[in-house]
């Protein structure tokens, strides 16, 4: 009995990019715990982008696990004929303001 599943996307096919990496203290009672964060985003630059936080004692470890959360957290993207992402525009001059909608 097969299951109807999402094909798994392999990981090549994603660029990924390190937004931020965070070094978080915590005093405990023998010192200080230290520990990092990592906010990552991958992507294949066709409309698939995923987000993810990574936390652990070393910066290596940090960056897969926010790697791999982003991986699991895909969202699709609207991409237009330009490849830029379809938003609406506000013109503002004086007291008017102006909302330009794309449909």
């Amino acid at each position: 009995m097969a299951m109807d599943r999402k094909p798994k996307r392999d990981q090549k096919e994603f660029e990924e990019q390190v937004i931020s990496i965070n070094r978080v203290t915590k005093v405990v009672k023998g010192g200080r715990n230290m520990r990092f964060t990592a906010l990552v985003v991958v992507g294949d630059k066709n409309g698939h982008v995923g987000v993810g936080l990574g936390k652990a004692t070393e910066i290596p470890e940090a960056i897969r696990k926010g790697k791999e959360e982003a991986t699991k957290k895909l969202v699709e993207v609207p991409i237009d004929e330009n490849g830029s992402v379809p938003h609406d525009l506000t013109g503002k001059f004086g007291s008017a303001s102006v909302l330009h909608m794309i449909i």
